[in-house]
């Protein structure tokens, strides 16, 4: 008989009215504060596998951005030198290189696109490997009283999300940088007073990101939840066992009433994402129009002055639309980022859930084989937190029977 016998213990139960405790809160899945700077540490962790890939991708990125920077320049040369001289070969060789530079910063942009496709899905497929072994580990009391649809949308729901957050967002805003930064410096090198002008409406751009930041990450959450409910619905209710349950009970209309106000909570959060993101683009755009409309002002007055040719206004407009393009899609970014932070932090959630019963350290190995079975001595049992339903049972388990 197997000596390690089952003394006074406790344990978790399952019985038929498990589908209707399942749709409780999800109370190991507790809402808190979002804390941003935690979620971007934890983040790094999982982006530090990959960070070589990550590095490469980042020198193509520069690259890319350093060759998109060339064309105004030539610009100015054609407008500045190679007319007023008549020189149709410089002409030629200028245009040349306005087709060249943007070409091969194209090509560099799609090797930096195929990497960053690529570590991002690895992440996620870490991710969500993660997800799977740790709620492997987790008790029966996690499984009992936790909503399965909740599980498979995070695992699927937000997860998926995760892509466009990652290949997008954070390295075009990486991308945004240093194009402004590149922009900005080229221009106070051409002629500092026009860069100034340029630069004045800039912090404008800080209004969107501080005004439209908390609430996309507060609506990106509140979507992911009611995905989640709705997940959990129809995980409940289109399955045998839950078909049984509401066909025996006679529950149709009630589960039809429940889908239909899911259905909507999902609906309206979704409107609400998407509203917050088109305010940001119209205040976006509107700040955008702002500099353009000074640049030319103050530039037609310096050409009429002679204190500039007019290729210098010229290739200015030009690294005006590198500026602000870069400067909208950065506070658009700033969005999407924080959203993709709630995503990260849900998936966080669920990894941070500690086990109820832990393996011990040092366990003991069981025999490979056993002639005359188990024993069972004062076991108690109970569901959960409730009250004891088995008090002080033992009996034994014979080798091969019930």
């Amino acid at each position: 008989m197997y000596n390690g016998m089952m003394g006074p213990g406790r344990g978790v139960g399952m019985g038929m009215g498990a589908i209707y405790r399942q749709r409780q809160t999800l109370s190991y899945l507790q809402e808190g504060k979002p804390d941003v700077r935690r979620t971007v540490r934890r983040l790094w962790s999982v982006v530090t596998p990959y960070r070589w890939k990550f590095i490469v991708g980042t020198l193509l990125l520069l690259g890319g951005v350093a060759l998109g920077l060339i064309p105004p320049l030539l610009i100015r040369q054609i407008i500045d030198k190679a007319i007023p001289s008549r020189n149709m070969s410089l002409v030629v060789l200028l245009g040349v290189g306005m087709i060249f530079f943007p070409v091969l910063s194209a090509l560099l942009g799609l090797v930096q696109n195929y990497i960053s496709v690529l570590v991002a899905q690895s992440m996620i497929a870490d991710l969500r490997e993660q997800l799977y072994k740790h709620i492997q580990s987790l008790g029966i009391d996690f499984f009992t009283w936790t909503r399965g649809g909740e599980i498979q949308s995070r695992f699927l729901n937000d997860a998926a999300a995760l892509q466009s957050v990652l290949t997008q967002s954070f390295l075009g805003t990486l991308s945004n940088l240093i194009t402004i930064l590149g922009a900005l410096v080229i221009m106070a090198t051409i002629n500092w007073q026009l860069a100034l002008v340029a630069a004045l409406v800039l912090p404008t751009f800080a209004y969107p990101v501080l005004h439209f930041g908390k609430r996309t990450y507060t609506a990106t959450e509140q979507t992911q939840k009611a995905l989640g409910r709705l997940s959990t619905l129809l995980e409940e209710t289109l399955n045998l066992s839950g078909v049984l349950v509401i066909k025996t009970f006679g529950t149709e209309k009630h589960e039809l009433r429940r889908f239909q106000n899911e259905n909507q909570q999902v609906r309206q959060t979704q409107v609400v994402q998407a509203l917050i993101g088109q305010w940001a683009a119209v205040v976006l755009q509107g700040l955008a129009a702002i500099g353009p409309a000074c640049l030319y002002v103050y530039g037609a007055y310096l050409v009429i002055s002679h204190a500039i040719p007019l290729g210098t206004v010229v290739a200015f407009a030009a690294y005006l639309a590198q500026l602000y393009r870069p400067a909208s899609s950065l506070a658009g970014a700033n969005t999407t980022i924080l959203g993709g932070l709630a995503l990260f932090d849900r998936l966080f959630q669920v990894l941070d859930i500690e086990p109820t019963v832990k393996p011990a350290k040092n366990p003991k190995p069981l025999p490979a084989t056993s002639t005359n079975g188990m024993a069972f001595e004062n076991v108690k049992f109970h569901y959960s937190d409730g009250p004891d339903v088995l008090h002080d049972v033992s009996f034994v388990a014979p080798v091969g029977q019930l």
